[in-house]
């Protein structure tokens, strides 16, 4: 079945993306696993309920060692300055005022440690003014999860056509990862400045260090670019056939225990800042469903 061989061919490809997930050899080869998850395919011909991506497969996970997100809101166990204890006080600071990291970007896992009283500007009234002043904050209750998963996305939609015709159709084609996003997720896992140039090349580094990649097992990471590709369909002549086009995309993320966005009671962070990093792979693959005319 063509549709099968194409998908097979799909997992071929994306194995030269495979990565051993975190931690250390115990010397026992574990068993084959699927890198990438299945590709929807219609049940039937005409089938309008073809979800848009796939189910997601979580390829690693790893507990990261630096974690710098931007707070935009924290409690104090005893801050002064006539503040209540444990209220959540939004944190106001000028750009002249923000840390090295970038405004309100704070280390709450530091060298593989929870810090335990991090020190955190908070912009508050005092005498008349209204001075920024380090107040000492709660550590984090919990140790963020850094997930790596993989799913497949559809471009446009399932589209149905007669055997015995031949058609070409264009899909809009995105790969790599956009600069802004790097940026961030490369400072919330510690990464101060970009010493080599690329945010890129930084983001690469800084996950391979945190999941133990070898240099043989990284992907490339590149700046997001949008092409048009155009695609061939020819049924066999006593079939109809379900077309479409799936891009394979990585996402890298900060989640709890239970898997659900990362979240601590002492602090309100930016959404951006520990917000998912999106990377479409070059792993685009054209499947065709076929039905019995």
């Amino acid at each position: 079945m063509k549709a099968l061989l194409l998908v097979m061919a799909a997992v071929l490809a994306a194995g030269l993306l495979c990565v051993a997930g975190c931690g250390g050899d115990d010397g026992v080869s574990p068993p084959p696993a699927p890198t990438v998850p299945e590709i929807p395919q219609p049940a039937f011909y005409g089938d309008p309920d073809v979800p848009t991506r796939s189910e997601e497969l979580v390829v690693a996970t790893c507990r990261p060692s630096e974690f710098w997100p931007i707070v935009e809101a924290a409690r104090f166990p005893d801050p002064g300055y006539g503040l209540e204890p444990d209220t959540l006080y939004s944190l106001v600071l000028s750009g002249a005022n923000a840390n090295t990291a970038g405004i309100r970007r704070y280390p709450l896992i530091h060298d593989d440690a929870v810090v335990t009283a991090p020190s955190i500007s908070i912009q508050v009234a005092h005498d008349g003014g209204y001075p920024v002043v380090p107040l000492r904050g709660y550590p984090v209750d919990d140790w963020p999860t850094l997930q790596y998963v993989r799913y497949w996305v559809r471009l446009a939609d399932v589209e149905y056509y007669a055997g015995g015709i031949e058609i070409s159709v264009e899909r809009s084609v995105t790969t790599g990862m956009s600069e802004t996003t790097a940026e961030s997720f490369s400072k919330t896992l510690g990464i101060e400045a970009s010493v080599s140039g690329s945010w890129f090349v930084d983001f690469s580094v800084t996950v391979s260090t945190e999941f133990q990649w070898t240099e043989s097992s990284e992907t490339t990471y590149s700046e997001e670019t949008t092409e048009t590709t155009s695609f061939t369909i020819s049924p066999e002549a006593d079939k109809n056939v379900g077309y479409a086009v799936w891009t394979l995309v990585e996402e890298f993320r900060f989640v709890d225990d239970a898997g659900e966005p990362f979240t601590d009671w002492a602090y309100a962070f930016a959404p951006d800042s520990i917000a998912s990093a999106t990377h479409r792979t070059p792993t685009t693959v054209p499947v065709s469903t076929y039905f019995d005319q």
